[in-house]
């Protein structure tokens, strides 16, 4: 065998020869075969050439100019103009007397071959041009691999956008913001140097009388009028260099203010004294309050403030919570704007009642119960599984939602008691529900802390054993913003929750930000769309464009889709036309007791 190189000794490669010679048909095969090539097709003249082609889709043509019935210059011509191949290299054989080959090469051939054939310079110009094609052919696929990719990278920015900004102002939105705040503190949380002046300060404006335009005026005009005020804000804020740019990540700086909701912009001072931050506000406060000129309308928009600087070891709930107590004040107190103090926070007192009742709570089973939220197939609209929400109704406050019982758990210690009292709960319900032959899903929320607990795994494996459930039976709810705190640690949790067969669901999709690339690297069975994205699906193009798109992506990845917030039925009837798996809302049930869950489900088998 002739020497060869390594690229084409690795390619299964197919020549079509016509050569009307038999003899040197002949040797032009054995020199193919000696190059490594052995699917060669023979013809001695162009009759069956067009159906040979057809039929084998060649990766090399070398054509005898001086072959009878039919010319090569047609054939070369059909190839290059009609072919489903007209980029494949081309030969011509000739002998010395040749006069066409100019002529041949403006038709598309490669090169020629001078007849007799000599086997060294035929290996050569086969070798040769074969790896030029090959070259052609990758370079062709990187392109095209590249602008896939670009396409991939303008649809995730697309979707991030969305997902991120206000529709009418274009603002980013809350989830945005909390991002941004987020990034800030984990940025400075790396230094352990005290400042005596806060570093950042986040401002909350709040439109009062924006409800009643709303009501007046009608969702359109209101919608119009928001966004002048979008555009006050933004102009008014840009005169001011302490107003911080929001950005965080890869993604551009998306201008100075955020819409947290259709009533509240905020804004964040960097490196600011408290006078000056008082200054600022005043005169900003000022400014955006002037009536707005609208339709020949004058429009009045009282405006309050609220604002509160970070401190050490603070987080995101945290900062903001402090800044709406902070507006709160203002308001009740009649003031336009108020800055947040411990002595003014209504809530600390309630704070220190709430831990020790709390703690009693899951120490005797006083007042903490389980609701279930049942989820329907899309396919046959039965109960498929449930969702176990917590409730705890406290004697003094009356029932409390589930994120204010978390959040005081999570910072008091008490998440994992709390977390242990949730599954056994939870558990013991379902082996009632698995033992009447209602082969259901249970899902069960995990918060933040939940993820890095040591003994988690080794407490819901014990439970599962106790109450006989089997582990696919079981979900685990982690929410997106929770993984992209600590992505490593998060990830080699997941994967040690689905190695006990346990499945994964990803909460809250679309409130943070997953990268495809990221999302593609978790063992995620389930994925729940956020309620924000569900709300106003039928009316929002953007929305379901967003939701389409989720569930296009999960197809592709084999994750089933859950909506959640489903509140209507022209809602659940274009979720199931997008494709979603399965549905929860109180248009379909809204949260049962464990006994209620079983008589629901008793009546839907009757």
């Amino acid at each position: 065998m002739l020497p060869v190189s390594l690229a084409l000794q690795k390619q299964s490669l197919k020549v079509l020869i016509v050569e009307s010679d038999c003899n040197e048909g002949d040797l032009l095969s054995g020199i193919l075969n000696s190059l490594a090539i052995k699917d060669v097709v023979r013809l001695s003249d162009y009759q069956n050439f067009k159906s040979s082609f057809s039929s084998i889709i060649p990766d090399l043509i070398i054509l005898d100019v001086n072959s009878l019935c039919g010319t090569a210059e047609a054939n070369i011509d059909w190839v290059r103009s009609d072919s489903i191949k007209p980029s494949i290299p081309i030969l011509i054989s000739a002998n010395d007397q040749f006069e066409g080959v100019d002529q041949a090469l403006k038709l598309g051939v490669n090169d020629w071959i001078k007849t007799p054939y000599s086997t060294p310079l035929v290996a050569v110009q086969v070798n040769n041009l074969i790896q030029r094609s090959l070259g052609l052919h990758l370079q062709d696929g990187f392109i095209a691999l590249q602008a896939e990719v670009s396409q991939r990278n303008k649809i995730e920015q697309e979707l991030h956008f969305q997902a991120h900004h206000e529709y009418h102002s274009r603002l980013p939105n809350r989830a945005y913001f909390q991002n941004v705040l987020a990034t800030m503190l984990a940025d400075s949380g790396s230094d352990n140097a005290s400042e005596v002046i806060p570093i950042k300060t986040v401002v909350i404006f709040h439109l009062h009388q924006f409800n009643k335009i709303n009501n007046t005026l009608g969702h359109s005009r209101a919608d119009e009028i928001l966004v002048e005020m979008a555009l006050r804000f933004s102009k008014l804020s840009e005169k001011y260099d302490e107003v911080m740019p929001l950005q965080y990540g890869i993604y551009e700086p998306a201008g100075k203010i955020a819409l947290l909701d259709r009533t509240h912009f905020t804004i964040i001072l960097s490196n600011v004294r408290q006078w000056r931050t008082e200054e600022i506000i005043e005169q900003l406060l000022t400014q955006c309050s002037q009536p707005l000129q609208f339709q020949g309308m004058q429009i009045e928009t009282p405006i309050s403030v609220g604002f509160a600087s970070s401190i050490i070891g603070d987080d995101v709930a945290s900062w903001m919570r402090r800044a709406h107590v902070a507006l709160e004040f203002a308001e009740q107190e009649k003031q336009l704007w108020a800055g947040y103090s411990e002595q003014a926070d209504r809530y600390s007192k309630k704070k220190l009642t709430l831990v020790a009742d709390l703690r009693n709570a899951i120490a005797c089973s006083q007042g903490l119960f389980l609701h279930y939220q049942p989820q329907f197939n899309c396919q046959n609209g039965e109960i498929s599984g449930v969702e176990v929400l917590l409730r705890w109704n406290h004697p003094v406050y009356g029932p409390l939602p589930a994120d204010e019982i978390v959040a005081l758990a999570e910072q008091t210690g008490l998440i994992e008691p709390l977390t242990h009292w949730v599954i056994s709960h939870a558990f013991s319900q379902h082996q009632k529900v698995l033992s009447e032959g209602f082969d259901l899903t249970l899902s069960v929320n995990l918060s933040t802390l939940n993820l890095w607990q040591e003994h988690l795994l080794e407490d819901i494996a014990q439970q599962l054993e106790i109450y006989e459930i089997p582990p696919n039976r079981l979900i685990l709810e982690v929410t997106e913003t929770v993984l992209l705190k600590k992505p490593e640690r998060s990830l080699e949790f997941l994967r040690c929750v689905t190695a006990l067969g346990i499945r994964i669901a990803l909460d809250d999709f679309g409130t943070g930000f997953s990268s495809l690339a990221y999302l593609k690297k978790m063992p995620v069975s389930e994925l729940k769309i956020d309620r924000a994205f569900i709300q106003e699906l039928c009316f929002s193009h953007e929305d379901q464009v967003i939701v389409k798109s989720i569930i296009s992506m999960c197809q592709g990845l084999g994750i089933d889709v859950v909506a959640e917030g489903v509140e209507n039925e022209e809602t659940k009837s274009k979720l199931e036309s997008l494709g979603c798996d399965r549905l929860q809302g109180y248009f379909l049930a809204k949260p049962l007791l464990g006994c209620d869950l079983l008589l629901r489900l008793a009546g839907e088998n009757d």
